[in-house]
């Protein structure tokens, strides 16, 4: 047994079974093994360790593992590539390729890029699409809110494709006047404009 407040020594200290501290502090790096773990917890709940070519945080306990920081960003190993970022009080960002996708907001999501979905359900009143051509297709059913590429103004057209061919089945005016069959016969002087024949409940016109 060795009693003493202080020991002090240079070198190494080899140790063949466990040593029991009560508490200790370190100036240099403690080195671990592949597969030679540090466990935490009486019921070595948390281990934190590397086996060959992987790395493992691994949390064996019942509760949740928390990770908590004002601000949390996840990088690649270079530190070149961000994976994610989650500030506090403010957006969760997921990038690919070291660009921003996808990030919350206060009234939900932000996406950057083209969003492919095995289907879509709005729990909501209203589908608001803004900018450019908006939905272009649906199904069979290709729909483009304007015919400039813009968002609809004064005198644009909302034109429908039932076959996502070129000619538009249905030709909607932001004033109101609609055309059915093709955007060649469009009049925007009457309120409706049909190419071809037309069936109603009195007869063919």
């Amino acid at each position: 047994d060795l009693n003493s407040s202080d020991i002090t020594g240079t070198g190494n200290i080899d140790v063949t079974g466990t040593v029991a501290m009560d508490g200790g502090s370190t100036s240099a790096n403690f080195t671990f093994g592949d597969n030679d773990k540090a466990i935490f917890g009486a019921g070595s709940d948390l281990e934190i360790y590397h086996q060959g070519g992987y790395s493992y945080i691994h949390d064996t306990g019942t509760g949740p593992l928390y990770i908590r920081a004002t601000d949390l960003i996840l990088k690649s190993a270079v530190d070149n590539d961000d994976y994610a970022k989650f500030i506090e009080n403010g957006a969760v960002t997921l990038y690919y390729s070291n660009a921003a996708k996808i990030a919350t907001t206060a009234t939900g999501v932000d996406v950057t890029g083209t969003v492919t979905a095995d289907g879509l359900t709005v729990d909501g009143a209203s589908l608001t699409v803004d900018n450019g051509f908006g939905i272009t297709s649906i199904g069979a059913v290709k729909y483009i809110a304007d015919s400039d590429d813009n968002a609809p103004s004064t005198g644009s057209l909302h034109q429908f494709y039932t076959d996502n061919g070129t000619t538009a089945a249905l030709v909607v005016q932001k004033s109101g006047s609609v055309g059915i069959g093709t955007s060649t016969h469009y009049d925007s002087s009457t309120k409706l404009t049909v190419a071809g024949r037309m069936n109603t409940s009195n007869g063919t016109a």
